[in-house]
C-alpha cells in the first residue's frame, strides 16, 4: 500500500445509481473519471482500497463494500454500495534515500542531521503553539464562564444564521443529504444559535478588555495581516486591500487582530495550575 492509482468509477446501491440516491454527494462519492487515489487501509471508503490491490492498468472490477449505520449519508448508511472500477495507471512510490544528497535538496545547504534538527525543532515549536492555543482558549472559556450579558437579538439572529449556513455546507461537502439536514434541522438551528452567542459573547467581552486596556492595532499589525492574508489567498496586497475597502471589510481585519491580541492578553495573564493528582 502507498502506491497511487488512477481509476474511473461509478457506484450503486440496490440497483440504482448513487447519484440518483444521493445527488449532493457529487462527483466524489458517486462517479468520477481520473480520479488519483492513494491506496492505503482507509483511503475513500472502508474496505474500497484492500480490493484494489493487484489490479493491472486496463483491468476492470467490481467493488462492494458494506457502509456503516453511522455514515454520514443516511440514505446509504448501513447498506452496501457496489462500484464499477476500471483502473488506469498505476504510479510507484519510489522513497530516496536518506543521505546528505536528499537533505540538500529538501532544504538547499543542509545536511541530513541539519534537516533532522530542522524538523525537530518545527514538531517542538508546533507543540508548544499547540498547548499556547489551548492556553488561550482555556483562558477565555473560563473567563465567559464568570460573565452574563444580554446580546442584541439582531446580532444573535444574524451571526446564527452564517454559523448555521457554515455547518450545512460542511454537513454537504461531506455527502450528508438533505433529507437528513432537515430531519435534524432544529438541532442544527439550536446548536447554531448556541455557537453564535459563544462567540459573540466572546467578542463583545474581549473588545471590552482591549477598551479598557488600551489595546490598539498598530499600522505595522495591520500591513503584516494583509501581507498574510494575500499570500494565503495567492493575491498581490495593494489588490487585497481594494477588495477589502470595496466590501467594505478593513473594519473587520482590524477588529480580528484586536480581539486576538486581547485574547493574548488574557493568555498572558491568566495563571495555569496543575490538577491535584489523584488519591
Amino acid at each position: 500500500m502507498g502506491d497511487f492509482v488512477v481509476i474511473d468509477y461509478a457506484g450503486q446501491a440496490d440497483g440504482q445509481p448513487l447519484e440518483e440516491i444521493v445527488p449532493q454527494a457529487g462527483k466524489f462519492l458517486a462517479r468520477n473519471t481520473g480520479f488519483w487515489l492513494c491506496v492505503t487501509e482507509d483511503a475513500f471508503l472502508p474496505g474500497f482500497c484492500p480490493q484494489v490491490i493487484g489490479m493491472r492498468p486496463g483491468q476492470e472490477k467490481e467493488i462492494s463494500v458494506d457502509l456503516p449505520a453511522d455514515f454520514p449519508a443516511k440514505e446509504l448508511a448501513g447498506h452496501r454500495v457496489t462500484y464499477i472500477v476500471a483502473l488506469k495507471e498505476i504510479h510507484t512510490q519510489a522513497l530516496p534515500e536518506l543521505d546528505d544528497a536528499f537533505a540538500a535538496k529538501v532544504v538547499e545547504g543542509k545536511t541530513l542531521a541539519e534537516l533532522r534538527e530542522m524538523v525537530r525543532g518545527d514538531l517542538l515549536r508546533e507543540k508548544e503553539a499547540a498547548s499556547e492555543r489551548e492556553k488561550r482558549n482555556q483562558a477565555l472559556q473560563h473567563l465567559l464562564n464568570q460573565i452574563e450579558c444580554e446580546l442584541p437579538e439582531g446580532m444573535v439572529r444574524s451571526e446564527t444564521q452564517r454559523v448555521l449556513a457554515d455547518i450545512v455546507r460542511e454537513n454537504q461537502e461531506r455527502g450528508v443529504g438533505e433529507e437528513v439536514l432537515q430531519e435534524n434541522k432544529q438541532d442544527l438551528i439550536a446548536g447554531a444559535s448556541r455557537g453564535a452567542r459563544e462567540r459573540l459573547k466572546g467578542n463583545f467581552v474581549l473588545a471590552r478588555i482591549a477598551e479598557k486596556e488600551g489595546i490598539k492595532v498598530t499600522q505595522d499589525e495591520f500591513q503584516r495581516r494583509i501581507t498574510l492574508m494575500a499570500m494565503r489567498y495567492r493575491m498581490q496586497p495593494a489588490k487585497l486591500l481594494k477588495e477589502l475597502e470595496k466590501r467594505d471589510a478593513i473594519g473587520s481585519v482590524q477588529e480580528e487582530i484586536l480581539l486576538a491580541k486581547a485574547l493574548d492578553f488574557i493568555a498572558s495573564n491568566a495563571s495555569v495550575q496543575s490538577a491535584p493528582a489523584s488519591a
